[in-house]
């Protein structure tokens, strides 16, 4: 929904051949890239510079941190043997950033 409202994006379909060797035919998947129109487009950026768009980023459906850490949750799950270094490397980043901005001046737990 948020890509066809907001626009800044092209889609795509595109034949998804699955690693099932059951499946006899590709799937078609509509796939949406985004460009320099989107106003919230990054470009090129370090894993880093993504993690922190990220955590300032959200829409009607939610956060895209949740976003982020179902997507990666649901690859290492589902697709175990797919090793998606850049997704894995911005779930890093995400992680390694949000403890920052975390930081409480009571703690929750007495040391």
């Amino acid at each position: 929904m948020r890509e066809a409202v907001l626009g800044g994006y092209d889609t795509k379909l595109v034949k998804f051949h699955p690693q099932d060797k059951e499946a006899d035919e590709p799937i078609l998947a509509l796939v949406y890239i985004a460009t320099p129109q989107n106003p919230t487009y990054l470009g090129p950026a370090s894993e880093e510079d993504i993690a922190a768009q990220i955590i300032v980023s959200s829409g009607r459906s939610g956060h895209n941190i949740e976003y982020l850490l179902r997507l990666a949750d649901f690859m290492r799950y589902f697709c175990p043997k797919v090793e998606d270094e850049h997704l894995f490397s911005i779930e890093e980043a995400l992680i390694s950033i949000l403890p920052c901005l975390c930081q409480a001046e009571d703690p929750l737990v007495e040391v």
